[in-house]
Order: C-alpha cells, then sequence, then structure tokens
C-alpha cells in the first residue's frame, strides 16, 4: 500500500513539472483561440471574459468585431490597433469602461452604438476622426474629453447622449462642436420625450459643461 502511494506520488511530481515546463505560448492558446484574425484585423472575439485586452498583432478592429457580445465590461485598445471599424462594439450593452491605445487614429460610424453602460471617456490625442453615431444612444455617459486633434466629428456621433458634458480646449473643432451639440439638446428637448430628461438639464447657463481647459 505503501509502495502504491509512493509511486502515485512520483507520477504526480512528473506532472507537475512537465506542466511548469510549458512554454508561455502554450499556456496562453485558449485566450488566444478567442481572437478570430485575418491577417492584422480582429474579425470577430468569440470569448466570454468580462475584461479583454485587444493583442498588439491587432492592427484594426473589424466590423462587428464584438457586436452584440453579452459579457465584456472593460476593453482595452492596444497601441498598435490604428482603427475602429463601423458597429465594432454596437449593442455591447455592459461595456463600461474602454482604454484607447496610443495608436488610434479613428472610431468609425456606430462603433460604439447602444454601449449603455458607458458613463465617461477619454479621446485620445491621435484620434483625428469620429464617424457617424459613433457614440449613439450611449444613455449614460456622462463625461467625454476631446482633444483639439480630433478635427473631424459627425453631427450625429453622440445622439441621444442626453447627460453629456463635452470637455474641450476652447477655440478647437470640439469646442465648436460641443456649442453645437448642446443647442441641439437643447431643441430637441423642447419637443421630445427624452429618457431620463428632467427638463433643467440644458436650462443652467448657455453651456454649462464645457471646461475651459482640458489639454495644455
Amino acid at each position: 500500500m505503501k509502495r502504491k502511494k509512493r509511486i502515485l506520488g512520483a507520477l504526480m511530481m512528473i506532472v507537475a513539472l512537465i506542466i511548469m515546463q510549458l512554454p508561455v505560448s502554450e499556456a496562453d492558446a485558449a485566450s488566444a483561440s478567442d481572437f478570430q484574425m485575418e491577417g492584422d484585423i480582429l474579425v470577430r472575439y468569440r470569448g466570454t471574459e468580462s475584461t479583454v485586452s485587444i493583442p498588439d498583432t491587432v492592427q484594426v478592429v473589424g466590423r462587428e468585431a464584438f457586436q452584440d457580445n453579452d459579457h465584456v465590461e472593460m476593453v482595452v485598445i492596444s497601441d498598435s490597433v490604428k482603427r475602429i471599424d463601423p458597429y465594432a462594439f454596437w449593442g455591447c450593452d455592459k461595456l463600461e469602461r474602454i482604454v484607447l491605445g496610443s495608436g488610434l487614429y479613428e472610431i468609425g460610424d456606430f462603433a460604439f452604438t447602444g454601449c449603455y453602460g458607458l458613463k465617461q471617456m477619454t479621446v485620445t490625442e491621435n484620434i483625428t476622426a469620429i464617424g457617424i453615431q459613433s457614440f449613439a444612444d450611449c444613455y449614460n455617459l456622462t463625461d467625454i474629453s476631446i482633444p483639439s486633434e480630433t478635427i473631424n466629428i459627425h453631427e450625429t456621433a453622440f445622439d441621444c447622449c442626453y447627460k453629456l458634458s463635452i470637455h474641450a480646449t476652447p477655440g478647437s473643432i470640439a469646442y465648436i462642436y460641443a456649442q453645437d451639440f448642446y443647442e441641439r439638446m437643447e431643441e430637441r428637448a423642447e419637443y421630445e420625450d427624452i429618457p431620463g430628461y428632467d427638463g433643467g438639464l440644458y436650462n443652467h447657463g448657455k453651456y454649462p459643461f464645457i471646461l475651459d481647459i482640458m489639454y495644455p
């Protein structure tokens, strides 16, 4: 009996040593398989993790790559990613936080439409374009900081973001966009039944939410 226990113990030690010697790439194989790739384009994320870090082999988060994902709550975009394509995160209603990488220069049309969980966002200085309804229907988005380097913001980029405060440098394209945005929201508030609107959100001064200085 004791001999059997000694043999079993020896076998367990051998198995443990084998596992310890496995290369990291093999250990990571399961998570890597969650990312369906075509070249350097992420065409589909098939995982169920709540926190997702985009691999540094990705240069484009492709069209509909995360669409309607019911699991993701936080996404970290690696510095290698240059573009987020249309509908990439459409309908990810549990998505609460996005960390954008330094290589990103474009947020595509409808990229984050319907991401109800989003509350705050910072657009990095390298991003020059925010597309059609990129953040539309993000009802709970309250704050976004947009740098002066962002020079192309579609008029509908933040449609139905009724709680939103846009922070920008005075005189920048984003600052001018913010003024127009608040005017449009005031006009809509007069005749639309806005979800969560209390009748006073835009009535405390003409542009109450623009900060004077956000970027040096």
